[in-house]
């Protein structure tokens, strides 16, 4: 990936925005102390800057170049890919306890039938 010569600020207000964005939020409000940063990026083509709906706010979204850029349609989040971890850990459990049941059933099935138990 090439590298851009981005601030520490520009980054994260790019971090959060390309996080926004893969969760469906093509738009995002920013405390208006970060005017000068949205602005710097929008001056660089990375984001596209508006007002706020609130006082003492700025709203930015990613341009088509950052999509282009940062976007991949092919990411899965993170809480999708640790749900299918969990499913198939609690499926795994599952399979698991119900044969442990079943050991146990036979067991006691087995102490029944046992003369002076």
């Amino acid at each position: 990936m090439p590298k851009y010569d981005f601030t520490p600020t520009e980054d994260l207000v790019l971090e959060v925005l390309i996080a926004r964005y893969r969760l469906g939020e093509h738009l995002w409000t920013f405390d208006s102390r970060l005017t000068a940063t949205v602005e710097r990026l929008a001056e660089r083509g990375w984001v596209m800057s508006m007002h706020g709906i609130t006082e003492n706010t700025v709203r930015a979204s990613l341009t088509d170049k950052s999509v282009a850029q940062w976007i991949s349609f092919e990411y899965v989040p993170p809480v999708a890919r640790d749900s299918k971890k969990l499913r198939k850990i609690f499926k795994k459990m599952y399979k698991e306890a119900k044969q442990l049941k079943e050991r146990l059933q036979a067991s006691e099935n087995n102490v029944e039938r046992c003369p002076g138990a």
